[in-house]
Parts: structure tokens; sequence; C-alpha cells
């Protein structure tokens, strides 16, 4: 709590009604540029989450979800059962291992952003060039990746894509490309991308 509290001004805010239930809202928000600000909505009784909005610097809402109908109580086998049988299905382990992905440094960190684990692909994933290496930065979520750059004739995509609440940014870095996935801002997702370098020892 100490710790969300030097990131955020927290606070109550109004109680609603959502999917039948008396719910209270707390407020998160946020002290600086590099973080949403978020609106949550507990069932006053039970606790649960019901509805969540996410809002920008400006105090609109980039996304929401909300429970529209729902039932608190025991749970019988039935009411969790699969709608589509999985017969027939393919399971792909894509688990990636923990690694130390020499040369790969953070310049420096965000605020409240911290470093959580480094993994390394398995090495068919990297074959079929997909991502080789990934940093987890924790303050909501990003994730960095690296992967080897193409030949010329096919150059690296550089720069800011948006999806929802979520930001991309992709640069290209001794002749990796590195990118950058994270529900955060974009000034966030940009500035931890602008950090990756790459030392080699």
């Amino acid at each position: 709590m100490n710790a969300l509290a030097r990131h955020y001004d927290i606070s109550l805010g109004e109680h609603r009604r959502i999917a039948g239930f008396d719910c209270q809202a707390v407020v998160l928000a946020p002290k600086d540029n590099l973080r949403y600000g978020y609106k949550l909505y507990a069932d006053m009784h039970s606790g649960m989450l019901l509805k969540a909005v996410t809002l920008d610097s400006s105090g609109d809402t980039v996304e929401q979800f909300m429970f529209t109908q729902l039932i608190i109580g025991p749970v019988t086998r039935d009411m969790v059962k699969p709608r589509q049988a999985a017969r027939g299905w393919r399971v792909e382990d894509s688990a990636a291992a923990p690694a130390r992905l020499a040369g790969w440094e953070l310049s420096s960190e965000l605020p409240g952003f911290h470093k959580v684990s480094e993994l390394q692909a398995p090495a068919r994933r990297v074959a079929a060039g997909r991502p080789a290496g990934c940093t987890r930065t924790a303050s909501r979520r990003c994730r960095c990746s690296s992967s080897r750059s193409r030949a010329r004739r096919d150059p690296v995509r550089t720069g800011l894509a948006s999806m929802g609440a979520i930001h991309i940014y992709t640069r290209e870095v001794a002749n990796h490309r590195v990118t950058v996935v994270g529900e955060a801002p974009a000034v966030s997702v940009q500035r931890i991308a602008d950090a990756v370098e790459f030392r080699p020892h």
C-alpha cells in the first residue's frame, strides 16, 4: 500500500449499484503522467471487483470492464463446464526459461517501474524469427522483447502503435528490433524502449 501511495493519490469515490450489487468506488489518481488513473468499483459485502475504469491524464476513459450479470455463491461443476469439447486441440508449449541476457541493459528505470525477470525463448521460436529475449518490467505491465533484425530488404518498422490502453513502441538497437508492449501511457512505454541498451562484454 505504501508503494502504491508513492505514485497515486488514493481516495473513496461514489457508491453505485452494479449488476445488482451495492459497490464502493476506489479512485487511484496518478501523481505523474507515467501511469494511468483507475476507478475501481468493489461489492461492499464481498469486496469483489465488479467494474474497473482506466483513465488517461485528462480523466477520459481509455477502457473499462464491468459485470452486467453476476451470481455470488456456490458453484457446481456443470456451471463451469466448457461449452466446446477440447478433443483434437493442439497444445503448444511456448514457455520461456529464465535467463541472464548478456549485454542487454536498461540505462535507467522509471519511477514505480522495476525489472521483474529476464526470459529466453525456446530455440524453435528464435529460429522462426520470434522474440528471442524478454525483460518484464512492472508497475502495471510492460514487456520488452528483442529479436535479430532481418535483412535490409525488409526494414524494421519503428515507432509507436496503440490498441486501447496498450501501447507498443519499436526501435532498433545493435541490429536488433526492440519492442516494448505496455498497459501504460505512451510516454512510459517509449521511455522504457529508449532506455534499452546493448553493451557487449
